[in-house]
Parts: structure tokens; C-alpha cells; sequence
């Protein structure tokens, strides 16, 4: 969980929701470079609790200008098909891997999709014209 904070605080400019802050068993985060930006792998494959319901989420922290949507629609749908949801801000785009698609990478280990999930947000920020984020030290 130290390693999600950090990269956080290191390289997303934006709010995170609080159910995407917290580690069950087996909680794993690894840092990798999309592109240009830098990039948070996660997986959460157990909830604590009410609300706090295990995750999967792959981010790229970017500055994100404003947008058309509908330039993205394309992306969009191939990110949904792989069984994940969009979710674009200031501070970056994130996949959410929707609840039965957790499941399946869980009991399948079928994890070689995220790469591709990886790949269409780069192919995202390119779209929308994100650029890379450079916070100053702490």
C-alpha cells in the first residue's frame, strides 16, 4: 500500500476515490512508463468490507486538456470490451476493471489483459492531447 501512496502523491495531480485507497489480501501495485507518462498498475482482489469492493485499475498520470468525448468513442468501446471503464480527469486517465471482469482475472489469471488495457490509454491521451505531468519535488 506504501508503493500506491507514493506514487500518488509522486505522479497523480488529481482526487482518487477512497475506494481505490486501501489493500486487501493480496493487494499488488507495480509503477511502469506509458508512453511518455508514467503509469500504476493495481490490483485488489479481495474487498475489506462493505464498499470497498476488490478492484483492478490501471492509471496514467497526465495533464488533460479539454476534450470532445466523442473523439474518444472508438477507444472508449475497446476499453469496455476488454471489461473495463474510462474514467478521464484533469490528473489523468484511469481503466476500472468492472466486477466480473475482477473475478475473471482472479480465477482465470488471465492478467495478459492488462497491457492492452495499458495501450489504449496511452492511445487515449494521445486522442484527447494529455501531456505528461511534472510535479516539482517534495
Amino acid at each position: 500500500m506504501d508503493g500506491l501512496v507514493d506514487w500518488l502523491n509522486t505522479h497523480w495531480a488529481g482526487p482518487v476515490p477512497l475506494t481505490e485507497i486501501y489493500a486487501g489480501d493480496y493487494f499488488h501495485e507495480f509503477s511502469v512508463i506509458l508512453g511518455e507518462c508514467m503509469g500504476l498498475i493495481v490490483a485488489n482482489p479481495n474487498s475489506i468490507g462493505d464498499g470497498y469492493p476488490a478492484y483492478v485499475a490501471v492509471y496514467l498520470a497526465a495533464w488533460v486538456p479539454e476534450f470532445d468525448p466523442s473523439r474518444l468513442t472508438v477507444v472508449r468501446s475497446e476499453i469496455e470490451r476488454l471489461g473495463f471503464r474510462l474514467v478521464i480527469e484533469i490528473g489523468g486517465l484511469r481503466a476500472l476493471a468492472h466486477a466480473p471482469t475482477v473475478r475473471h482475472l482472479i480465477d482465470t489469471g488471465q492478467e495478459t489483459v492488462l497491457p492492452r488495457v495499458a495501450s489504449m490509454l496511452v492511445e487515449a491521451a494521445s486522442i484527447v492531447g494529455a501531456r505528461p505531468i511534472e510535479l516539482p519535488p517534495v
